[in-house]
């Protein structure tokens, strides 16, 4: 698995600090992950962020982990399915600059659910004390009633063991206590997809009784209020696993007692502190502390793991779980940094602005390649005779590009099912979950559109001039120029590719965008995207017939390049700010529904914000440069199928490779 490791400068392997283990969401990697780790880093812990099995580096295991088979291997989370992260939370539990009793584990969306079976795995369900019992239970042969299974398992030791048997139940109990002390000490999820198996409690033997215990850890939930988990306080197995008859309280510490099968409010989530309640303290001790997260205001499912609200919470949930800010909570010396400071907003931006370069670079890179004789071959001929539309046939094609990337955008977001198309057609052929699927219906739904606009302007046109100006885009291509081309394209990828290389050696950062990453990609990995490529390659060819085809021809270029972008983009702008504006309304009045509220719910499409002008825009551009729709449409397939790749293959299990070994 391949992820970022943060631990404070000048850090010797004589320091024993906490440390947080976290986990990405479907579709992302670990660099969706960055603001969180940087945030609870800046506090001096240990953190180690990890991209899932698929995503960016990370390889498949060699076995199919859960031991289920293949066919339904998956990154969801089923109960057992940690996808690695038990794994990696023994890894670091080994590290000499990590203290073992305390680690904790972070995760998102996805990753909430991989966090939650690791936490069942690393945990159990059983008390240390319930360990005990069956101790005397198993090993010496001790019975009980069900009354003195609650009872001090040691009280019970000491009145009926002898001495030798005390003796060696001591060791037996310090060998118990030096795993169970090494357990989890808290895990929070944010965005859950689901409950388990996190929150269900579960029954367990103890001492040849049946009796229900929860997961032994700290934990917190997280959430947006444009989430559709925002109700989870509502949620009944959330409530009967809390032994709560009413709904959970937002914001406040409860701990929670299986043997009296009892939930107590002990305090204000932001404002509690173990220095100074005993009470709190003693929960997260035996690990039966539990919070939900007042939902952080306005954001949704995606857009939390950009949040500065959610920063905030990781933050204070693990200083007070690990009891560590810069210093053990209460020792002397100790400063703590404050929960609510935090830059990990400046830091997505910066990030979205690096992707913004990227993209310039490459066209401008482009540019100046073509000058060269090596690939001046790709320029074609101009058009003798400029095509120019009428402005009334300018204004309904505009109109009419702009409704079909309204209707496009809208219909993959509220008329399609995600998951239904994952299972439909994830294949080793299409191995990528909902969000890049969606990509592809995406910008085929574009392309027949663009084919239907493209042929009424042609008759429009042909009527009028005799020709349909279809000439102009240099569509047919001989195979010399096609090579230089395709050269071209590749070249310009692996640009953008050694400048990744260069940003994330300066600053540790790469490109990224919401649900759009430009990373690291394993090498058999281009092989896998050959077919994604020729999609995107197909649909965008037809898509910069489009872009290319509408022109007014009477002003500056900048300016008609301007117009084409935002022409082409508007639709996609226009129904997210619909979408945000109706969420956002609806949960200020109160009356926020994730069935109804959201226009189109933008949860795996965000990004189409930045991908749509940015094919735009690389497609008019080079376009004008070389007169041929070619060499844009294939840097486009590139870019975006890159991009697809970065996010993950990850919804299905690909073992290991001959190349992925030999590559190393």
């Amino acid at each position: 698995m391949d992820g970022q490791l943060y631990y404070p400068a000048g850090t010797s392997s004589q320091e024993k600090l906490p440390a947080v283990v976290i986990a990405h969401g479907g579709g992302m990697n670990y660099g969706a992950m960055r603001g969180s780790a940087a945030e609870i880093a800046r506090r001096g812990f240990v953190v180690l962020s990890l991209s899932a099995y698929g995503s960016s580096l990370s390889l498949m295991p060699p076995y199919d982990e859960t031991g289920n088979g293949v066919e339904v291997f998956n990154l969801l989370g089923d109960e057992g399915a940690s996808a690695g992260l038990f794994d990696a939370v023994d890894y670091v539990r080994s590290m000499a600059i990590v203290d073992p009793t305390r680690v904790g584990l972070l995760g998102q969306s996805m990753g909430a659910n991989r966090a939650g079976a690791a936490a069942v795995i690393d945990c159990g369900y059983y008390t240390f004390n319930d360990i005990l019992i069956n101790l005397l239970y198993d090993t010496f042969g001790q019975r009980f009633t069900e009354e003195e299974i609650a009872m001090d398992a040691d009280t019970l030791a000491a009145q009926r063991l002898n001495q030798d048997q005390l003796t060696y139940y001591q060791a037996l109990r310090e060998q118990a206590w030096e795993k169970f002390d090494t357990r989890l000490k808290g895990v929070m999820v944010v965005g859950l997809n689901w409950l388990p198996p996190l929150s269900p409690s579960k029954d367990v033997e103890v001492a040849g009784y049946t009796v229900t215990r929860n997961v032994q850890t700290n934990v917190a939930y997280g959430t947006g209020s444009l989430d559709v988990w925002r109700t989870i306080n509502q949620d009944e197995t959330i409530k009967s696993t809390w032994y709560s008859q009413s709904d959970i309280t937002y914001g406040s510490w409860h701990s929670i007692d299986d043997q009296t099968k009892t939930n107590t409010i002990l305090g204000d989530f932001d404002n509690s502190s173990v220095t100074e309640d005993e009470a709190l303290a003693l929960a997260i001790e035996n690990g039966t502390a539990r919070v939900l997260c007042q939902p952080v205001e306005n954001v949704t499912h995606t857009g939390i793991c950009l949040s500065t609200g959610l920063f905030s919470q990781q933050t204070k949930f693990f200083e007070q779980t690990l009891g560590y800010n810069r210093g053990d909570l209460g020792a002397e010396g100790t400063t703590p940094l404050d929960a609510g400071e935090t830059y990990g907003i400046w830091r997505e931006i910066c990030n979205g602005l690096a992707m913004i370069c990227m993209v310039g670079m490459v066209i401008t890179l482009g540019i100046l390649l073509l000058k060269t004789p090596l690939f001046h071959g790709c320029v074609a001929q101009a058009a003798s005779t400029p095509l120019s539309f009428s402005r009334k046939q300018y204004l309904l094609s505009c109109g009419a590009t702009f409704l079909l990337t309204f209707a496009a955008i809208v219909y993959i977001n509220k008329g399609i099912n995600g998951f239904a198309l994952s299972e439909m057609f994830l294949s080793p052929v299409l191995p990528f979950g909902q969000g890049t699927l969606l990509a592809i219906a995406f910008v085929l739904i574009l392309a027949v559109g663009t084919v239907v606009i493209v042929a009424a302007n042609a008759m429009v046109l042909r009527k009028k001039t005799g020709r349909t100006g279809l000439e102009n885009l240099n569509i047919a291509i001989g195979g010399a120029r096609l090579g230089k081309t395709l050269l071209l394209a590749l070249t310009l990828l692996a640009s953008a590719y050694i400048s990744l290389g260069v940003i994330d050696y300066l600053f540790g950062q790469d490109y990224r965008y919401f649900t759009m990453y430009f990373s690291y990609v394993r090498p058999e990995y281009w092989i896998r995207l050959l077919p994604t490529i020729a999609i995107f390659f197909g649909a965008y060819l037809i898509i910069g017939v489009g872009v290319n085809y509408l022109s007014r021809g009477d002003g500056p270029q900048w300016k008609d390049t301007l117009m084409t972008v935002v022409i082409f983009s508007a639709g996609v702008w226009v129904a997210c700010i619909i979408n945000e504006v109706g969420a956002i309304s609806a949960g200020a009045a109160g009356t926020f529904d994730n069935s109804t509220s959201f226009f189109c719910n933008f949860m795996n499409t965000y990004h189409f914000n930045f991908t749509v002008p940015m094919v735009a825009l690389i497609s008019r551009v080079l376009y004008k440069r070389t007169h041929s729709i070619w060499l844009g449409a294939l840097v486009c397939a590139l870019l975006v199928a890159w991009s697809a790749t970065g996010s993950g293959t990850n919804d299905m299990y690909m073992p290991q490779t001959f190349l992925s070994s030999l590559l190393g």
